[in-house]
Formats: structure tokens, C-alpha cells, sequence
């Protein structure tokens, strides 16, 4: 019964946005949110005494002088510059962002090519002057904000490294059979290298076949049994 009457006392205060509070009290409904459209204020309350009572105590000495088709301009004016600073805001938002996913993925090209780190660098310089050479200056600022250096190119390869090695304990502790080959190789530097891969098969009988590990043999490679120390899981 109480329940009943609460919801029946806030139906009658009208907490819903009225489309004649924007000429009459100068807001608008941006996004779900009541905000002033003078001083973009958001008003948390969404009563019509609150709306008047900010309208009234901070804005109507100034507003009060606009009426008829000159109050439309008004308001106009101020939606359209609200809505330029919400559009700016997106932007700032979304551009460190890209920058952000534009680094991992030169990165990644980088690591793929078996290019030095310091490489990332000249791939901005190259990628900002085609934007120039195609007059594009927004797009060559943009190029500018991927950040490129040997230090972070690093980082970034250290982190998809990480995220790649948690990706693949994860499938081995989730699949039901598994088999593990061994091989063994040598790198430029004619170090014997042991390559461990593993083949894991899940519950709807797919199939996943990754490079599990890679450690260096010190001394001979003859067929002994070796310590499992190299095993890190």
C-alpha cells in the first residue's frame, strides 16, 4: 500500500522530461541526462521546481529579455554549441584510444618482420608523410600521437608476450587430451635450441596447436634425458 502511494506521489510530481522546459527554463534532455544549456550543468532531480529554481536563481535575469523568435535563435545557438563540445569530448576520448591500438599493432608488425625496435619511430616519420603527401594534416597530427619509441615498442611486445602466454595455460588447463612433441633446432648463433609444442583437444573436439616453450641446451644434444627444469608452468 505504501509502495503504491510513493509511486503514485512521484507520477504526480511529473520527475519526466517536458519538452517545454527547453524554452521556458533553458534545458534539454542530452543523452538521458536534464542539462543546463547556459552553463551545462546536469540536474540530477528531474522535477519541474528544480529546473525553475536553477533557471530562476542563476540565468532568468539574463534570458528574460529573449522572446518569441529571438528565445528560439537563443536556444538554438546553445544546443548547437553543446552539442559541438559533446562531439569534441567523444573525439578527445576516442583518439588516445586509436593511438593506443596503432602502437600495438605496428608493434606486433614489427616483432612479425623480425625488425629492431628502434624501427617503430621510422614508421611514424613514414606514416605522417603520407598524410602530408596526401594532404591530409589532420591524419598526420593523429600519427603523431602514436607513441613509437624503442622503450615503449618494448613494452608493448612484453605485454602481448604475456597476454599470449596466459591465453595459452589457459586452453592447456581447459582441454580434455593433450600431446606434447619435442624438437630440437639451432639459432644464428648455432645454440641449440629445444622446442616444445603441444597439441590440445577440447570437450567440442577442437583442435589448438601452439609453441609451448623454447630453452637453450647447454653442452651436447645427444639423446639424454634432460631436466625438466625448463618447464616454467
Amino acid at each position: 500500500m505504501f509502495g503504491t502511494t510513493k509511486k503514485r506521489k512521484i507520477t504526480s510530481e511529473n520527475r519526466s522530461y517536458q519538452d517545454h522546459w527547453e524554452n521556458e527554463y533553458f534545458v534539454a534532455n542530452n543523452n538521458g541526462k536534464l542539462q543546463c544549456l547556459v552553463c551545462l550543468q546536469v540536474i540530477s532531480v528531474c522535477k519541474e521546481y528544480n529546473v525553475k529554481r536553477h533557471f530562476s536563481s542563476l540565468h532568468e535575469e539574463k534570458y528574460r529579455k529573449y522572446t518569441g523568435e529571438a528565445r528560439k535563435a537563443v536556444i538554438a545557438d546553445l544546443r548547437k554549441k553543446l552539442f559541438h563540445q559533446t562531439t569534441c569530448i567523444v573525439k578527445a576520448t576516442k583518439r588516445p584510444t586509436s593511438a593506443l591500438s596503432a602502437s600495438y599493432a605496428v608493434s606486433l608488425t614489427l616483432v612479425k618482420a623480425r625488425k629492431p625496435f628502434s624501427d617503430g619511430e621510422l614508421v611514424k616519420k613514414c606514416a605522417v608523410e603520407m598524410a602530408k603527401a596526401f594532404n591530409n594534416p589532420k591524419l598526420a597530427e593523429e600519427f603523431e600521437t602514436v607513441p613509437l619509441s624503442h622503450q615503449t615498442v618494448q613494452r608493448r611486445v612484453t605485454d602481448m608476450g604475456e597476454q599470449l602466454e596466459k591465453s595459452i595455460k589457459k586452453s592447456v588447463k581447459d582441454c580434455v587430451f593433450f600431446s606434447i612433441c619435442l624438437d630440437e633446432s639451432t639459432d644464428t648463433t648455432d645454440v641449440s635450441q629445444l622446442l616444445v609444442f603441444i597439441r590440445a583437444v577440447h570437450e567440442n573436439f577442437s583442435v589448438k596447436e601452439e609453441l609451448l616453450s623454447l630453452c637453450s641446451l647447454p653442452g651436447t644434444t645427444k639423446g639424454k634425458i634432460f631436466s625438466t627444469q625448463w618447464i616454467r608452468w
